[in-house]
Formats: structure tokens, sequence, C-alpha cells
């Protein structure tokens, strides 16, 4: 019985994180989900900042919540990339959450261009949801 308990408690020490060693939780989704779509293998190495702009560019709202409240991404990340890819992608609840979360506004300019690339139809609304007067 002595033995059996050892090996349990080698596993984790002071400084180890038990959700990480034991293979799950949120961080531990966002990469197996990162691995599904062949963007990295299962342990490479990977920002935060890129598993949220990843994360946005594919809807996964769970995931740049859990990015953004935990601090661990920086929400302005490459001229708030999260936010580019949430208008490219008519995701207006994320759009919502980046904006109110304190993202900048890219230029008006990159705006119109994803608008513009993507034929967004409501444009108006995000407009407006951005704040931006037309």
């Amino acid at each position: 019985m002595k033995l059996v308990r050892e090996i349990l408690y080698e596993k984790f020490t002071d400084e180890s994180d038990p959700i990480h060693d034991m293979g799950i939780g949120i961080e531990h989704e966002i990469r197996k989900f990162l691995k599904e779509i062949n963007r990295i293998n299962f342990y490479d190495a990977i920002s935060y900042d890129e598993m949220l702009r990843y994360s946005a560019s594919y809807k996964k709202l769970e995931f740049v919540k859990y990015l953004i409240e935990s601090g661990k991404a920086n929400i302005n990340y490459n001229n708030c990339i999260a936010l580019q890819w949430s208008i490219a992608n008519n995701d207006i609840p994320m759009m919502q959450y980046l904006i109110d979360k304190g993202s900048r506004l890219p230029d008006i300019d990159v705006i119109n261009a994803i608008i513009h690339q993507f034929s967004i139809k409501n444009r108006e609304e995000i407009y407006r949801i951005l704040k931006i007067k037309r």
C-alpha cells in the first residue's frame, strides 16, 4: 500500500500545477483544439496571445474568455487581431465581449477592409457595436 501512495504523491509537487499535470482543464482543451486544427503539435510551445488569435478566428468564445479573464493573453495583441477575427467572422457576441473587456479598435481602414474582404452584409450593426459613426 505504501508503494501506491508514493507513486501517487510523486506526480504532484509543491511547484507543479495539478490540473496541468493531470492533462485536464481549459488550457488542455485549447491545446487539444489547436492540435485538431493542425496549428500545433500537442507539446509545441505556443504563446497565450497566439492561442487567443486562433480561438477568436475559430469562434471559440469560451476559450477567448478564459485567456482574457485569466490575464494570460493580451487583448490588444497584434493590432487587436482577436477583434479583427470577430469582425471577419461576423461574430457579434465575441465582438461585443472583446469591446466590453477593453479591446482597442483597429484603424477604420482595417475594419472597412475586413468588411469588404469578407462581404459582410450587416456592416451597420458592426459599426454600431464598434461605436463608429458612419
